[in-house]
C-alpha cells in the first residue's frame, strides 16, 4: 500500500520497492505518501501492515525554502530500488535484500507541491532504513536562488516504520 504497479512481488517471492529521489510535500506535517509504502504480512490470521521506509523529520523555520536536498555523509544510498524478502515473522530478511547497481539514489530532493516555497513547519523525507554513518548533509535552496547547508557528523539511525527527528 499504496498500490504502484512498479512495486510488486516477484515470482521468486521477493518484493520490489522504490524510494525515489524526488519527493514532494504539500504542507507542514506531511510527506510524499506515495513513497511511504507498506506491506501486509499475514500472521495468525491477521494482516499486519508495516511501512518499508523510515521517516526523517526536520523543521523549517522560514517561509523562503524552495527545495531541500539530502545526502548521506558516508556516500551511501538514501533511496533507490530494493528487492526484499520477509521472514516468517514479517521482518525484512536483511541478508537477502539486494539493490541493483542502477537503482541507487545518493541524493534525495524534497520540493513543495501546490506552491513555490514551503511554509514554516515540520517536514519528512521517506528514506532507506539504515544507519547513516557520519551523519547527513542537508542543503536548503532559498527563493532568491541562494542556499544554506546544515550538516551532522554523528551517526543517524533511520528505522523502518519509525520517525527520526533531526531538528
Amino acid at each position: 500500500y499504496p498500490y504502484d504497479a512498479k512495486n510488486h512481488v516477484t515470482p521468486e517471492g521477493r518484493m520490489r520497492i522504490g524510494f525515489l529521489s524526488s519527493q514532494t510535500a504539500s504542507s507542514p506535517g506531511t510527506f510524499d505518501r506515495k513513497f511511504n509504502s507498506a506491506a501486509a504480512v499475514l500472521k495468525d490470521g491477521t494482516f499486519r501492515f508495516k511501512n518499508l521506509g523510515g521517516l526523517l523529520k526536520f523543521t523549517l523555520t522560514n517561509n523562503n525554502v524552495t527545495k531541500v536536498t539530502l545526502k548521506a555523509n558516508d556516500g551511501g544510498t538514501v533511496g533507490g530500488v530494493y528487492y526484499i524478502y520477509f521472514d516468517k515473522d514479517g521482518n525484512i530478511d536483511q541478508s537477502r535484500t539486494t539493490m541493483p547497481g542502477n537503482g541507487k539514489r545518493l541524493t534525495m530532493y524534497l520540493t513543495p507541491s501546490g506552491s513555490s516555497s514551503f511554509s514554516k513547519g515540520d517536514y519528512y523525507f521517506v528514506l532507506t532504513p539504515r544507519t547513516y554513518k557520519g551523519g547527513m548533509t542537508i542543503t536548503f535552496t532559498l527563493d532568491d536562488g541562494s542556499s544554506k547547508t546544515a550538516s551532522c557528523s554523528e551517526d543517524i539511525v533511520v528505522e523502518r516504520s519509525r520517525i527520526t527527528y533531526i531538528g
